[in-house]
């Protein structure tokens, strides 16, 4: 879509193009193609009446109307409103200038739901360690924020998929899984740091503390860790992991 952002910018629009989908969006490029040959249409033109397939609906709407007085300041402010405003599991980007710009939000009627090949992912890498000593897995998220990190929900299934991990799967030679985002470095100790949190084993194979491995182990207050963000906290306790009888998958 790229290349068309440029067409709402020369004639000085500006728009938001939502597009629902039925489904996840498919990985098939062949499948997408009625999708993205309707948003390309209406990139290109501003005319074009809103599209609506079987398996997807684009609409135009105008971003003045929908995210007045928002300052986006940089990519991950504007995913933090446009989540704030159509959802958390909606995807956006975009082009915006003080002439116009457009941006694209997509999301599903479908929860985003990475936790299979995550799974699968996190008991491929430790089957790939001896064993005879203590092991750390690292996950890194490419679609997320620094300050996504500290959402419930992100936490909650981060909680899970290692729990899973270390007590269904018996993999207790791994002490602890690390979470962190692969974009946004913050200003810690001096230092550009990529923020994490990890998950503990609590019943490993090897005992070890915050002094024998800090990286991993060692706590930092929630409102630290927020402070260090830069964003808020976005529940008063976001490092406890909260497992109910509801947690069944």
């Amino acid at each position: 879509m790229t290349p068309a952002f440029s067409s709402p910018i020369e004639q000085s629009r500006s728009e938001v193009l939502l597009i629902d989908l039925e489904d996840r969006l498919s990985a098939n490029l062949q499948a997408q193609r009625p999708l993205r040959r309707s948003t390309m249409d209406m990139l290109l033109n501003g005319q074009a009446d809103n599209a609506a397939e079987s398996s997807f609906t684009v609409t135009r709407i105008a971003l003045d109307q929908e995210l007045r007085n928002e300052v986006m300041a940089d990519q991950a402010g504007m995913s933090a409103i446009c989540r704030q405003r159509w959802g958390q599991n909606c995807h956006a980007a975009g082009a915006i200038t003080e002439d116009g710009g457009c941006l694209i939000v997509m999301r599903s009627q479908k929860d985003d739901d990475p936790s299979k090949p995550l799974l699968a992912a996190m008991r491929k890498a430790a089957s790939q360690f001896s064993g005879e000593r203590p092991a750390f897995i690292a996950v890194q998220f490419d679609e997320i924020a620094p300050a996504d990190l500290m959402l419930p929900h992100v936490r909650r299934r981060a909680g899970l998929l290692s729990h899973a991990l270390f007590q269904h799967y018996g993999e207790r030679h791994v002490s602890a899984v690390c979470f962190s985002c692969f974009d946004g470095l913050v200003r810690y100790e001096g230092n550009a740091s990529s923020p994490g949190f990890a998950v503990p084993n609590l019943n490993p194979q090897f005992p070890l503390g915050a002094t024998d491995v800090p990286t991993f182990l060692r706590q930092i207050p929630d409102r630290i860790f927020a402070d260090i963000i830069g964003a808020p906290l976005p529940a008063p306790d976001i490092s406890t992991i909260h497992f109910d009888a509801s947690a069944s998958d």
